[in-house]
Formats: structure tokens, C-alpha cells, sequence
């Protein structure tokens, strides 16, 4: 009797250190979930700004187009491969000249200044003779575009650096939309090139946080955070062009979550109107409309697992499941001993008693 009781002792001696560890793992989950609830929370995460304002004038949106189209019917058509999983009917900037020289001129700077102010990229703009800015025509110097784009953040000493600039052309007779998806980049901007009804019906960019189809003027970019999902409603008449660019920030903040997880959108649209009242020569003044749209937190983790789980190999996501119920198993299979060691526990202490 006694050797059986030394036995149930040691059992319930060794269970101490079973408490232990699952109290290290509980104190280590609840420490790593609230410093990522922390992170989540913060200004910079919690809120996702999406904001539409004027940048081309018509001319240059008609001479961006020409200058597209030319270089495809000098190519044999428009590329359709370019990009691996979400792929668009579109042509590289870097192989249209016009298109270039315009990005190193002038564009650059003006889409980069507006994207730190908006986006808080406390990193300070210096401007830098021609000669230091970087050109497309580099890529030709046998370089990866990964290190092209160091070398363009690190001579426009600016955080940001770009990821791609293209045209895409949306027609009846090609592609006329783009699923829903997220961009491989930090910051996302699209300008558009022509206008909405007149050149061509339906089209638009959706953003599936807002569940919104936003319309832009033919010269006006849409900016917004990469990571929100996104897709080109289908044109139903007519052709569309837009000139779309991803842009990234080199050494960002770990941090930094640019929209993932974001529970607060605001969406803000700056379009000039003409009027009579003012006393401005050119009669414009700026018409401002600002929304904001609120969603719940486990709503976008729902979201974003399921868009997981769908983007994922299919060996990959059993893969993942097979993990999950193994982990519940060995949770059950703790319980079940900590239930045992109870039991023992309790009929030593009545067998105290009872002697």
C-alpha cells in the first residue's frame, strides 16, 4: 500500500512541472497576443487611408496612352504574362521611353512627396540634380530589379523606392476585369487615364473593406495601402487604361502593418470643381468629400484566414489542419491527465482521512 502511495505521490509530484510549462506557454501567449493587439492598435495600423486627388492633365493622360500603344504595336501586341498570380493585359514603363522620362522628370516626386505625407513616412524628401535620379534605362545594366530599386531609393535619398509601373489596358475584346486581390508591395497608387462613362461603362476600383467601387476623373490617382483587397470591376462597354504603380519602403518598421488588420478606412476624394463665386482667376476650388467606414477586428482575421487557406497549396492547407488537430489531440490528451491526477489526488486524500 505504501509503494502504491509513493507511486501517486511521484505522479503528482511530476505534475507540478506540467503546470509550469503550461503556465509559461499561457503566460508567453497572452504576453505575444497583447503586444500584437498593441501593435494593431496603434494610429499608423488601426486606420487605413484611402484618398483620390488630381495629378495629370488630360494632355498627359492622352500622351501616356499614345505612347503605349505605339510601343505594343511596335512589340506585336500587349504583354498578358507578366505578372504570375493575379496577371493583367499591360506594358512595363520601363520599355515605354515617354513614360520614363516623364516617371524621372517630374511624377516621381510629386506621387512619392503625397504618398510620405499621407502614409507618414517620417523620413525627410531631398531633392537631387537629374543627373542623380534613377532612370529605366539602368535596368539595362544587368542588375535584378531588386537591386535596381536600392539603387533608386538610395540616389533619391528617399524611403520609398518603386516596385513596378505599368499601363493596363482593360477592352471588351481582352481582359475586362481583375479579381479580387492584394498587391506585393507596401503602397499602391492608380491613375486614370480616361473617363469614366464617356470612354468607357462600368470599371472602377473595388475595395472589399469598404465594400465600395470608386470612380476616379481621367487624370486623378487613387493611393492606398497594398494589403487591402482589391479588384477591377468589369468594363461593360468601351476601353480603359490606367497606369498603376506598387511602391515599397525600404527598411520599414517591423511594425509597420500597411493595412493589414486595419479596422478604421477613410476614404477621402479631392476633386476640382468650376465655379462662379470665386474669386480665384481660374474659377476652380477644390470639392472634398471624406467617409469613414469601421469594421470589426475578428471580421478581417475571419477574412484574411479564409483568403489564406484559399491562396495556399491544397498539401499545404491539410498540411496546416493535420497540425491543428494534432495540437487539439495533445490538449485533450493534457486535460485527460490533469482529470487522472485529480482523481488520484482525491482518493489519497480520502484514504488520509479514512486512516
Amino acid at each position: 500500500m505504501k509503494k502504491v502511495e509513493g507511486c501517486v505521490e511521484m505522479i503528482i509530484g511530476g505534475s507540478c512541472w506540467w503546470k509550469v510549462n503550461l503556465a509559461m506557454v499561457m503566460l508567453l501567449t497572452v504576453m505575444g497576443s497583447g503586444a500584437y493587439v498593441l501593435v494593431v492598435a496603434t494610429q499608423l495600423n488601426a486606420t487605413a487611408k484611402l484618398r483620390s486627388e488630381p495629378l495629370l492633365t488630360h494632355e498627359q493622360c492622352d500622351a501616356i496612352i499614345e505612347a503605349a500603344e505605339a510601343v505594343a504595336k511596335s512589340r506585336g501586341g500587349w504583354m498578358s504574362h507578366r505578372h504570375e498570380s493575379y496577371p493583367t493585359v499591360d506594358l512595363s514603363a520601363f520599355d515605354i521611353p515617354y513614360i520614363a522620362k516623364f516617371w524621372n522628370s517630374s511624377l516621381e516626386s510629386k506621387v512619392f512627396r503625397r504618398l510620405e505625407h499621407i502614409y507618414k513616412v517620417d523620413v525627410p524628401w531631398e531633392t537631387h540634380d537629374k543627373e542623380e535620379k534613377y532612370h529605366f534605362s539602368e535596368r539595362t545594366s544587368g542588375k535584378s530589379i531588386q537591386e535596381e530599386d536600392s539603387i533608386s531609393s538610395s540616389r533619391n535619398k528617399s524611403p520609398l523606392y518603386l516596385r513596378d509601373l505599368f499601363v493596363v489596358k482593360y477592352a471588351m475584346g481582352g481582359q475586362r476585369s481583375l479579381s479580387l486581390h492584394k498587391d506585393g508591395s507596401h503602397l499602391s497608387f492608380n491613375i486614370a487615364l480616361q473617363s469614366f462613362d464617356s470612354d468607357y461603362k462600368g470599371g472602377g476600383t473595388y475595395i472589399k473593406a469598404i465594400n465600395r467601387t470608386i470612380h476616379i476623373k481621367k487624370g486623378d490617382v487613387l493611393f492606398h495601402p497594398s494589403a487591402l483587397y482589391h479588384k477591377g470591376v468589369e468594363i461593360t462597354d468601351g476601353v480603359r487604361y490606367i497606369l498603376v504603380g506598387f511602391v515599397k519602403m525600404q527598411g520599414a518598421p517591423w511594425w509597420r502593418l500597411w493595412g493589414n488588420l486595419a479596422t478604421t478606412f477613410h476614404l477621402d476624394m479631392i476633386t476640382p470643381t468650376t465655379t462662379t463665386t470665386t474669386p480665384s482667376s481660374s474659377g476652380l476650388v477644390e470639392k472634398r468629400v471624406e467617409e469613414e467606414f469601421h469594421v470589426t477586428l475578428i471580421g478581417e482575421l475571419t477574412f484574411l484566414v479564409h483568403r489564406a487557406l484559399r491562396e495556399l497549396p491544397t498539401w499545404v492547407t491539410y498540411f496546416l489542419i493535420g497540425n491543428i488537430l494534432v495540437i487539439f489531440i495533445l490538449l485533450v490528451g493534457i486535460a485527460w491527465d490533469y482529470y487522472q491526477i485529480y482523481r488520484i489526488r482525491s482518493s489519497v486524500r480520502r484514504k488520509k482521512k479514512a486512516s
